[in-house]
């Protein structure tokens, strides 16, 4: 497998923080005043998560099947 398309998904995978508000600080900067909660970030935060991942998972089979 080749390293850099590797290390490319995943740097792009960590980058997938969407069910947490604490793991970035935009969140928590919208969190009070928009009145949500860790529930809400949960309920739009998992399919979030299932489109990025099955795009960097089409993206990565796509460019190992161009080699």
């Amino acid at each position: 497998m080749d390293p850099i398309l590797l290390l490319t998904l995943i740097g792009t995978c960590i980058s997938f923080t969407f069910i947490n508000p604490f793991s970035h600080q935009s969140n928590l900067m919208v969190m009070k005043p928009g009145g949500y909660s860790t529930a809400t970030f949960v309920r739009f935060g998992i399919p979030l998560i299932l489109v990025c991942v099955v795009t960097a998972f089409l993206v990565g089979w796509g460019l190992l099947s161009l080699r």
